[in-house]
């Protein structure tokens, strides 16, 4: 790579990557020695948010920055592939800002996901698309499951970029829970905590259902172990992709995004998988991100500022020598700058979603006018980040109806 190009970038989400499970966050039963290492190194931001539950976008305000609740927003077209690019001498035929500027700068843009829906989207911005096949059944051993392929390809791409000597912008999109759950049943069994724990979930398909009043301990623990299972899986398939990358001396002059896209109801409010469009509680919009800079290892910073996809995208665009008017992500790595938006709106969907919400640096209303009256919950913004302390009925309506209105603005602060 040339010394005057900028860095290569990758980002590299995993769908259905819930928070609360990892070290770095808290967690102290499941260890991610790799993650915690990463996050050691790195801008680790603690309130990260998806604005959306719709994959398709959600993946769209990533690579556009057109917030989801944007009544305006254009939805992505659809254009030539990777050889109508080629002949169009490399410029992009998205009008994304982001892509237009990667490609005026010497970017070559690949997008490597298992996701077809986001493989599909992608063609329309991306030089090239590989599609990864997805899992299809439980894995016999763990070097067999969608992480350990996926990052072993993610790997070996990146190097083969870098071979070329231009700056690369990698995007990798991993199916991970929202797909088939291919943790082998030795490591999922291997994954409890006592023998006298239920038997792991043994299922492929994501698990899906409502735990009853009365309760159901034995179900919930059986596939919260075998999702704790699978997130070691994840992590030892990480460490893998972060030695690649030290192997061939790529730490040092590449940027790196790891993160979730969505996150996953484990047991919080009584809902457990994805079945139907979502609640938007935080177990389902609270995602772990983290940001390690080109330049090789630095000093942890922890960012309590308040962050979504959007930022995600502008922080993007100053990387690959842009100049967007807002705040990015990279001003929260600054010990001068703790906050750089005031609110954000999430969705199920987009703005016609009956079930949206606004989360602020005390607040967090979910408003639901999908019921007959419509329902509003407003919740405290957490320590512990889970919003479980629901006082709607113990404010006045004048602080409801304001929160409300931040979401008619689409949280555009």
């Amino acid at each position: 790579m040339s010394e005057t190009a900028g860095p290569n970038i990758i980002c590299f989400l995993t769908d259905r990557l819930h928070l609360g499970y990892l070290g770095a966050y808290g967690n102290g039963w499941i260890g991610t020695p790799a993650f915690d290492r990463l996050a050691g190194e790195s801008v680790l931001f603690d309130r990260a948010f998806a604005a959306t539950l719709s994959l398709p976008e959600l993946t769209d305000a990533f690579w556009t920055g057109k917030e989801p609740l944007d009544a305006d927003r254009p939805t992505p077209e659809k254009h030539a592939g990777f050889l109508g690019r080629l002949f169009a001498k490399g410029r992009p035929t998205s009008s994304s800002p982001l892509f237009t500027l990667l490609s005026a700068a010497g970017y070559r843009s690949f997008l490597l996901t298992d996701e077809a829906e986001v493989a599909e989207l992608g063609r329309a911005y991306f030089d090239k698309t590989e599609l990864l096949p997805p899992a299809k059944e439980i894995a016999e051993s763990p070097e067999g499951c969608a992480f350990f392929r996926c990052m072993t390809s993610a790997a070996a791409l990146a190097a083969r970029l870098d071979r070329s000597g231009a700056p690369f912008f990698l995007w990798i999109h991993m199916k991970g829970w929202d797909g088939v759950w291919d943790a082998p049943l030795s490591v999922r069994d291997g994954a409890r905590e006592d023998d006298a724990d239920p038997p792991p979930y043994d299922g492929a398909l994501p698990p899906s259902f409502e735990i009853p009043p009365e309760g159901d301990d034995d179900a919930l623990r059986a596939v919260v172990e075998a999702y704790a299972a699978g997130v070691r899986l994840w992590d030892m398939s990480l460490e893998l992709f972060l030695d690649a990358l030290a192997r061939g001396n790529l730490s040092d002059r590449t940027a790196l995004f790891l993160g979730g896209a969505r996150g996953l109801s484990l047991g919080e409010h009584r809902r457990v998988g994805t079945g139907g469009p979502g609640d938007l509680y935080f177990e389902e919009t609270h995602v772990p991100l983290l940001y390690r800079p080109a330049g090789g290892p630095s000093e942890a910073i922890r960012s309590f500022g308040l962050c979504g996809p959007t930022d995600l995208f502008r922080s993007l665009l100053r990387l690959a020598g842009g100049a967007p008017k807002e705040k990015t992500l990279l001003d929260l790595a600054s010990e001068e700058v703790d906050s750089i938006r005031t609110e954000l709106c999430v969705t199920q969907a987009d703005a016609s979603s009956p079930r949206q919400g606004v989360i602020t640096d005390e607040w967090f209303l979910l408003r639901d006018r999908g019921r007959t009256p419509p329902r509003r919950e407003l919740f405290l913004v957490p320590d512990d980040r889970w919003n479980v302390n629901q006082v709607a009925d113990r404010v006045g309506e004048d602080l409801l109806d304001e929160l409300e209105r931040k979401i008619g603005r689409g949280g555009f602060t």
